[in-house]
């Protein structure tokens, strides 16, 4: 987790709305895609390699790929998507950036939703791949976004 607010020159695009969340600095770039970010962790690299899993809180497996190297952005898609919808995106991204990209729950290579589904259970997947990866940044598509 980030131990503080975004800190630095973060220019909000046009027409943007930022909502501090417990330590995390949300902003509305659109009506459906949020930019998540914290404060940078030095020296965080990864590179493209075989699928991984995260385990999340209720012990439901999210499954993720990462590509790239460079500051970790995490790719969490919207409804009906999986990380595979996100490859293209990943592809142009990385380098600069270690792009780690999500199966949601229920999803792809990931566990079930599960009887007890809620948007904090998706919260819960979010900071378990944070936690693994210790990306700063997450991209939030549509319901990935909320």
């Amino acid at each position: 987790m980030c131990p503080t607010a975004p800190t630095g020159p973060h220019p909000a695009p046009p027409r943007s709305a930022g909502v501090t969340i417990g330590r995390l600095q949300r902003e509305a770039t659109d009506g459906r895609a949020f930019v998540i970010s914290c404060r940078q962790a030095p020296g965080v690299i990864a590179t493209a390699g075989a699928p991984r899993i995260a385990t999340s809180r209720d012990g439901t497996a999210i499954h993720y790929r990462t590509l790239g190297v460079g500051e970790g952005l995490v790719v969490f898609g919207g409804a009906w998507r999986t990380g595979d919808d996100y490859m293209a995106l990943a592809e142009a991204l990385a380098p600069p950036f270690a792009v780690h990209v999500v199966d949601r729950r229920g999803r792809g290579g990931s566990g079930p939703q599960g009887g007890s589904y809620s948007i904090e259970r998706e919260i819960e997947d979010l900071f378990a791949v944070q936690a693994q990866t210790h990306a700063t940044t997450l991209f939030g598509h549509s319901y990935g976004g909320l």
